[in-house]
């Protein structure tokens, strides 16, 4: 008893050799552990579909598996089993109930065909599918090979080769018109048409119109002779005999033509084209409409279905062998023809497996495994089980032939030509089912009403000749043999033919005359007798070399005195020594012979191992191969499957990226839009603000604030025209990827010297201008107006205190979000960057809602865009370039002296990219805070303005303490800003990113 658990993974092979290296079906390792023995020795993969996970066998599992079967029609099947066991029993206990014993037997078959079939096809779900199938359909033939075997086996005289030929034929009917016909009815039942694979029906139809083509050949050849036997007229000089004999002998050449098509036929579904019928099939398994339900199904271990065949193949044989047995019985007594024997009645049981398989496949919606279930049986019938029944009735002489009844063979082929009508568009609907069943009834009609005498006077006409001609030949050969030994009793004759053997020239008339009518001629002969036999005669051979050596003087050396009578003769001692010697030599010869038939065969065994283990070795290196490359295109497959799933992750990161950018663009705005609500009502309350304080203190700190506004209005002047020239110069480097000439240069330098002149200038009219337009109003209106009102002004104020305190949070909050958003997009940029460099995929630029996010890309393209097969020539070593390279960190050495072709354009360009990266980080860091805060100081300004005016209608107090603490805060946080920005180091614009190069480094 094996464990239960386990998954049963690969089959076994029956070799154990270090030069077999292990593998799948279709899947090779990715590494060799040599820790790993489990491994060894293994052939192919088991198929996920037919993996039990389980193995070796447990018998109750095993019991309820195999009558639960693979449908529902197949377990009502597994019913009949009981009448096994009674069909056996019957048949030794009470032989003489014929036709009980044929009717039990006939059906005990059904359900050991059914359990041979069910086995069959849990093997075949192990294996692949073609090979599978092929091996399904060949062992549910099992049954119909029994039977012809055991017919032929149990003929006599020829009175069951009717049956035999009858069955052949019967079979390819049953596959043709009926079992195709139901799988047409019922598959298209509640279906408007099924659809199968043209390969399928035109290979199998082809295949069977040019098998039923080579069955009819003998068959016509007997039949358009046979009416000239026998004529006046006809001038064909054949006897029924003759015809006969050569009708034999065409059937049994068709037979070995048969089997050599059936062999091209296995390596084109097994080699040639076995992925075309796997594509086929798998399609066919996922269109199966009970797939779910089939995988969940408890399946077979491999032991369980090995021995589920062998239960199966007794249970079938015994019930074959009985069955035939009473078929004498039941054609004599019961009167049943030959042909309605074989042409009905057997193929319909041997064959319903096979029928039931293909049947609940159809239902199924699994057409092109039915067609392989309907066409296969038929094809391999057509091919391999005829012509091996001919060739084994050949080989026990018996004249199986294939010389079938016209009735029955014109059937054949036109059931063939109709079904490949029907399976010529592709479709089935269950009309044609229909009808092709009918037609099958009605052959089965007008079989039951055909003459049995006909067949059996073809038989027995066929056997009478067969035994004629037999005999007309023995009668010659004895003929021969008496005229032998009659001339060999003449002596005259014997002499004659000695001197003939030898050349010697005799007289026929004289040697004539010696023996009949010479008074002697009794002692003639005698004397013949005596000395004219092979014992006392030299033979040809033997006087030719005794005349060479006596004309060569050899055997004067030998014989030195020609006196032979003085020469002592031979004694029978000598004779015995001689003898004695020669057979001690003969035993020492033939033990050395014996030794070395021995060591040749030995040595032959060992080169046939040799040779099947470099065979093994060249298969299993051929299919290790195969697998390889399998396992490559599987690989290049998935690779690209990864390549495409990541490309639409960043697909959809960036759109998601984008919308995260757009969600946060409109937060912000939102925010911005809350907080000019709030400015706009500090406003307010700033308008209702009024100060009291002594003029001497409103006059300094006048002056002070003057002073103030003044240098921050130059700054404000400043930093909008460094602002404007940076964006128009950047605008102007964007929109023309070419290097910038002398003439641009100059002016760009020019421009900078008079944006340097204007700045002292800048400085004194931003002064005049806060003297004209604030210090002196205040100092005219502080004469006239007090300030009044102070607690609820400070009430205002700290309202006001709160509102900024809690905007500074929210701004505060907001640029957090926004430089994490900044480093995400950042590192994703970076990792989409390194992604497109490595696998060189341009697919991503493509697309239209990612062109904010990958603008930096774009960038590089129109950089890269000028690029082509020439080389720009060197600038001139004039003092604007060197300054201009200076001031980007360049050398002229660096640019126009690298060792590199285009070293100085790459350099140029990197340079170039890293000062646009360092502008997009320099705008973000530093334009978008300066924006937040600067917004409420421009409102400040305008406020104050309008306050100072002269029809201004209330009046300002800025003595108060809290709004002074106030103002000192924002005054505190201004100059930090300003010193941060001041301590910024725009070198850092010009240098590379180490941690983006150790970054591509480490990905690239």
């Amino acid at each position: 008893m094996a464990r239960p658990e386990g998954n049963e993974n690969l089959l076994m092979s029956d070799f154990n050799h270090p030069a077999v290296v292990t593998g799948h079906d279709s899947v090779l390792p990715t590494h060799k552990n040599e820790k790993d023995r489990s491994h060894r020795g293994r052939i192919f993969r088991i198929h996920t579909a037919g993996q039990s996970g389980r193995t070796g066998i447990h018998p109750i599992y095993f019991l309820q598996v195999c009558f639960r079967s693979t449908c529902t029609l197949s377990m009502i099947v597994n019913v009949l089993w009981p009448f096994v066991p009674a069909a056996i029993a019957i048949h030794f206990a009470r032989p003489a109930l014929h036709v009980w014993i044929f009717v039990l037997n006939y059906i005990a078959i059904v359900p050991s065909a059914n359990l041979l079939g069910f086995a069959g096809g849990e093997l075949a779900k192990k294996l692949p599918k073609v090979f599978g199938i092929l091996v399904e359909t060949t062992l549910s033939s099992v049954v119909e090979i029994v039977l012809f075997m055991v017919l032929i086996h149990n003929d006599t005289n020829g009175n069951l080769i009717p049956v035999i030929q009858a069955a052949i034929l019967g079979s390819i009917l049953a596959n043709l018109l009926l079992c195709l016909g139901l799988c047409f009815f019922f598959g298209g039942l509640g279906r408007e048409n099924q659809e199968f694979h043209e390969a399928v029906s035109e290979v199998g139809s082809g295949i069977l119109l040019v098998a039923g083509f080579g069955l009819l050949i003998p068959s016509a050849f007997y039949a358009t002779l046979s009416s000239r036997v026998g004529s006046t007229s006809s001038t064909v000089n054949l006897t029924e005999a003759e015809l006969s004999h050569s009708a034999l002998v065409i059937s049994r050449a068709t037979a070995i033509i048969l089997l050599v098509a059936f062999l091209m036929f296995l390596f084109y579904n097994l080699h040639s084209h076995h992925t075309i019928f796997d594509e086929v099939l798998e399609l066919d398994e996922h269109r199966d409409e009970d797939r779910d339900k089939e995988e969940k199904r408890a399946k077979l271990t491999l032991v369980e279905c090995l021995v589920a065949i062998a239960i199966a193949l007794t249970c079938v044989c015994m019930s074959a062998v009985f069955l035939v047995q009473e078929i004498e019985h039941i054609v004599h007594e019961q009167h049943v023809s030959d042909n309605f024997m074989g042409l009905i009645l057997v193929p319909v049981v041997e064959k319903a497996a096979e029928h039931l398989t293909a049947i609940d496949e159809a239902w199924d919606n699994q057409m092109n495994f039915a067609l392989f279930h309907c066409l296969g049986p038929s094809i391999q019938t057509a091919l391999l089980n005829a012509p091996l029944a001919v060739i084994v009735g050949w080989c026990l002489s018996k004249d199986v032939s294939l010389n079938f009844e016209i009735f029955m063979i014109v059937l054949v082929v036109l059931s063939i030509l109709v079904v490949g009508n029907f399976l010529r568009d592709g479709k089935s609907n269950y009309l044609e089912g229909g009808l092709c069943v009918l037609v099958y009834v009605i052959i089965a009609v007008a079989t039951w009403y055909f003459p049995q005498l006909s067949g059996g006077e073809s038989s027995s006409s066929s056997q009478e000749a067969e035994v004629a001609v037999a005999a007309h030949r023995n009668l010659e050969k004895s003929e021969a043999i008496i005229k032998t030994m009659e001339s060999a009793q003449d002596p005259a004759q014997v002499l004659m033919t000695a001197l003939k053997e030898r050349n010697i020239p005799a007289k026929r008339d004289e040697i004539t005359a010696a023996f009949y009518t010479d008074p002697n001629n009794a002692k003639n002969a005698e004397w013949v007798k005596e000395h004219l036999d092979s014992n006392t005669l030299l033979s040809y051979e033997e006087l030719s070399l005794y005349s060479k050596l006596e004309s060569s003087g050899a055997l004067a050396r030998i014989l030195p005195r020609a006196d032979l009578d003085a020469t002592r003769p031979f004694l029978d001692e000598d004779i015995q020594k001689a003898i004695d010697s020669l057979n001690a030599s003969t035993a020492e010869i033939q033990r050395q012979t014996d030794i070395l038939t021995s060591q040749y065969d030995i040595l032959n065994r060992r080169l046939k191992r040799d040779e099947e283990r470099e065979s093994r070795q060249n298969r299993e290196a051929e299919r290790l191969r195969r697998k390889h490359e399998a396992e490559r295109q599987n690989t290049a497959a998935a690779s690209s499957d990864l390549a495409h799933e990541l490309e639409i992750n960043l697909k959809n990161e960036c759109e998601k990226s984008t919308m995260d950018g757009k969600g946060i663009l409109s937060t912000l705005t939102t925010r911005l839009k809350d907080n000019d609500k709030i400015l706009a009502d500090m406003e307010r309350l700033a308008a209702g603000v009024k100060s009291s304080d002594n003029d001497a203190s409103i006059v300094k700190r006048t002056s002070e604030l003057s002073a103030t506004l003044a240098q921050y209005v130059a700054e404000e002047i400043y930093y909008r025209l460094d602002r404007l020239y940076l964006e128009k110069a950047l605008d102007s480097r964007q929109a023309t990827s070419d290097a910038l000439t002398d003439q641009e240069n100059d002016a760009i330098s020019g421009l900078e010297v008079e944006l340097e002149s204007l700045y002292p200038e800048i400085d004194v009219l931003a002064e005049m201008s806060t003297q004209q337009q604030f210090v002196e109003p205040i100092l005219r209106e502080l004469q006239n107006h007090h300030g009044q009102l102070r607690i609820a002004s400070h009430q205002k104020l700290d309202y006001i205190l709160e509102a900024v305190t809690d905007m500074t949070a929210s701004t505060e909050s907001l640029t957090t979000i926004l430089q994490d958003r900044e480093s995400f997009c950042a590192a994703f940029e970076a990792f989409v960057s390194a992604y497109r460099s490595e696998i060189g995929d341009q697919t991503l630029e493509s697309t239209a809602s990612r062109r904010e996010t990958m603008r930096r890309y774009s960038t590089q393209q129109l950089l890269a865009a000028p690029q082509g097969g020439k080389r720009a020539g060197p600038f001139p070593e004039s003092e604007a370039l060197s300054n201009v390279l200076r001031r980007i960190g360049l050398s002229l050495e660096a640019v126009f002296q690298s060792e590199e072709s285009d070293g100085g354009v790459n350099t140029l360009r990197q340079e170039r990219q890293h000062m646009l990266n360092g502008l997009r980080s320099y705008g973000i860091a530093s334009d978008s805070p300066l924006v937040a805060e600067l917004l409420p100081t421009d409102k400040a300004t305008r406020l104050l303005t309008s306050s100072l005016e002269a029809d201004s209608q209330f009046t300002t107090s800025l003595s108060s303490v809290e709004h002074e603490k106030s103002l000192v805060e924002l005054e505190s946080k201004l100059s930090r800003i300003q010193k941060g920005i001041e301590r910024l180091n725009h070198d850092t614009v010009y240098q590379r990113d180490k941690a983006r190069e150790k970054f591509l480094e480490k990905w690239g």
